[in-house]
């Protein structure tokens, strides 16, 4: 019996379960031979490309916490802040209160329930969890952090917005963004989104960046916040992947 990783066979016979997205492994009869057949998300090369991401997120986010818990990220902060202020203008407000939205659970939240319920459909009920606790279990990390750092929120100058009541490190927002993108890549192999490969992560992407650049420039947060966000959303999601392949 041999195993046989390719995605594409001609099949004779089949038993049990196998499909393009499958984390199932099945028997099948090619030209008279029985093989079995293991199917994952990820290659050896992107998975070990994924564990260097993962623990290189998490040793940052480690360097970049200890930092801003001795305040060395202070004057920084302050100088982006104050660049960023200087900048406003009455339709730039406008236009990143709108962009910073898309980080919000508020919208992320019933998004992530569609595309979970489009992985169900589809017949993929495994990858619809892993979806999920990519982007929820991510919520979660970044939320034990913020009231276990209890950082306030940037106070130098008037805020474009209300500030939110809770803790600013890291910053939510952007972490929650990122991980709807990078889990969003699961689906980006369905009909309709694969004839656009790099539109589909492309669109994902920007608009994550942009709800951590609206981040500053409303000063809400402290640049460092929306890098340990970001940090926080690609050390989760590439641990969830690589638990889960």
């Amino acid at each position: 019996m041999t195993w046989k990783c390719s995605w594409q066979a001609t099949l004779l016979r089949q038993s049990g379960r196998c499909d393009r997205h499958g984390w199932t492994v099945s028997l099948l009869q090619i030209d008279g031979t029985v093989q079995r057949q293991a199917v994952g998300i990820l290659s050896l090369q992107t998975g070990m490309t994924l564990v260097s991401f993962s623990f290189f997120s998490l040793a940052l986010l480690v360097l970049l916490s200890r930092m801003v818990r001795q305040g060395r990220t202070d004057r920084v902060d302050e100088d982006i802040l104050s660049f960023f202020r200087r900048k406003r203008t009455p339709a730039a407000d406008w236009a990143m209160g709108a962009v910073t939205w898309c980080g919000s659970m508020k919208l992320l939240g019933p998004a992530a329930a569609t595309g979970a319920l489009v992985l169900i459909m589809a017949g993929q009920r495994r990858h619809a969890v892993v979806y999920l606790l990519g982007i929820l279990g991510c919520v979660g990390v970044v939320y034990a952090m913020k009231f276990s750092f209890a950082r306030p929120r940037p106070s130098g100058g008037m805020p474009a917005r209300e500030l939110p009541r809770d803790p600013s490190y890291p910053s939510a927002h952007t972490a929650q963004s990122f991980s709807f993108s990078i889990m969003g890549l699961l689906l980006a192999d369905f009909p309709g989104i694969r004839a656009f490969p790099f539109l589909f992560p492309g669109v994902l992407f920007s608009l994550s960046a942009m709800v951590a650049l609206s981040r500053i420039y409303l000063q809400v947060h402290y640049p460092s916040d929306v890098m340990a966000g970001l940090l926080v959303a690609s050390g989760w999601c590439a641990t969830v992947l690589l638990m889960f392949n």
